[in-house]
């Protein structure tokens, strides 16, 4: 098991373009006020103001969430989105 040290919040902005249109997926893990950690993912097109979907997952250890956070990310690079630097 790996130890972090938490700074919050750890994101990930991926991009890819699709018919001429820029996509975006954001990632990012969260220390809720309860002592969870929530992964939020957030994707759309830059060209809309607001994301197209936002999903939420809770656990109950930051390894628990940035296991399912690298596991997205490495599951979109996959797809052929491109991390955002």
């Amino acid at each position: 098991m790996q130890t972090y040290s938490y700074k919050p919040p750890f994101v990930n902005i991926l991009h890819r373009e699709v018919n001429k249109r820029v996509r975006y997926y954001s990632i990012r893990v969260y220390k809720t006020l309860f002592g969870e950690y929530l992964v939020e993912n957030s994707y759309g097109s830059l060209k809309n103001k607001r994301a197209t979907g936002v999903i939420q997952e809770y656990f109950q250890t930051l390894d628990d969430a940035l296991v399912a956070s690298n596991k997205k990310v490495e599951q979109k690079l996959k797809k052929g989105y491109n991390r955002y630097e």
